[in-house]
């Protein structure tokens, strides 16, 4: 039983990856941090500049300035135009793929700087945009569907395995957020009583349309529905079976939440966070049905150990597809980790 728990604790952990879920991921946060940068911009003066909202007296006593990058010249503007600007260089090349890691740490780095900048324009969703971009550079962000990929590929170097364990500290992130959330409404009578939602969709401040539901059993189904899915998902997704329904859940859910309510980038980041939960066959799997309108298809390279000594069977583990073929394709010759 002991060496069955280490066996199990060992696969979680030590589940080798070629890095696609890896790339999935870098590709969805650049977006967001391309995103994320465009509103910097839009509001560099309002929110952070001498004459907007938040003067740098109002909170140059912060300790948090000693490692921020806006506290080299707290009130020049061309420095924070600058700092604006390389955030936007940073959600370029982490998009694309270039020394994705580094980016990745820059775009933690002056973020963390913005926040506490000025920290009253913040959510739960810029709080967990900057801890992403922390753990991402943990990540083989660069492993597939990169600049650096390419670079590699030109220089003749193998595609090489690595352990997942990075990947699975987001997936342990988003799963506490999950439960943490759905323990915090259970401390509200108006959850457990079935009612939350009607004050929720009313309310003036965090309603996108403020509305009154009068349908009977929408209410209840609603508010229990959302402490069912924020209880439920954390344990499902972990499993290849239900894993699938979990995601598309998911999904849908922070669609419902983003459509709905007033939560700024929070469903973007969340969603976007999922491909860490997925195995490199259900990634490409994934990305195939993407590409199915297009006439592409992704094809997953074989590692280096599998190119140097004959086929291996894949690792099993949590992220398992459940599936025992081979990476390379059976129908024929292609290029390696390319469209076909």
């Amino acid at each position: 039983m002991k060496r069955s728990g280490l066996r199990v604790f060992g696969n979680f952990w030590g589940e080798r990856s070629l890095g696609y879920s890896a790339g999935l991921f870098r590709i969805a946060y650049g977006v967001l941090a391309l995103w994320a940068s465009l509103g910097v911009h839009l509001n560099l003066q309002r929110f952070y500049g001498q004459e907007g909202v938040m003067p740098w007296a109002r909170v140059k006593h912060f300790p948090e300035h000693v490692y921020s990058v806006l506290s080299v010249a707290p009130e020049d503007g061309s420095w924070l135009f600058g700092v604006a600007c390389v955030f936007s260089v940073a959600a370029f090349f982490l998009t694309i793929g270039f020394v994705p890691r580094f980016w990745s740490l820059v775009i933690f780095a002056i973020n963390v700087a913005l926040q506490h900048r000025n920290p009253y324009v913040v959510n739960g969703g810029d709080r967990l945009f900057v801890i992403l971009a922390a753990l991402g550079a943990l990540l083989p962000l660069g492993h597939r569907w990169s600049v650096d990929a390419w670079i590699h590929r030109k220089l003749g170097r193998e595609p090489r395995q690595v352990s997942v364990w990075s990947q699975r500290l987001i997936g342990l992130q988003i799963s506490y957020i999950y439960l943490f959330s759905c323990f915090a409404k259970l401390a509200h009578a108006g959850w457990w009583k079935g009612n939350a939602i009607y004050h929720v969709m009313s309310s003036q401040v965090f309603a996108e349309w403020p509305v009154e539901i009068t349908i009977p059993l929408l209410v209840p189904l609603a508010t229990w529905g959302t402490l069912l899915f924020e209880w439920l998902f954390p344990l499902a997704v972990w499993l290849p079976r239900y894993r699938p329904y979990a995601l598309v859940l998911g999904v849908a859910f922070h669609v419902g939440i983003d459509v709905a309510l007033v939560i700024p980038m929070f469903s973007a980041i969340m969603v976007a966070a999922y491909p860490c939960y997925m195995s490199d066959a259900e990634t490409v799997a994934f990305v195939n049905i993407l590409l199915k309108p297009l006439g592409r298809r992704v094809t997953m390279e074989a590692p280096a150990e599998v190119s140097a000594g004959g086929p291996t069977q894949p690792a099993e583990g949590p992220n398992s597809s459940g599936t025992r073929s081979s990476h390379p394709s059976s129908s024929g010759p292609s290029a390696p980790g390319s469209l076909a």
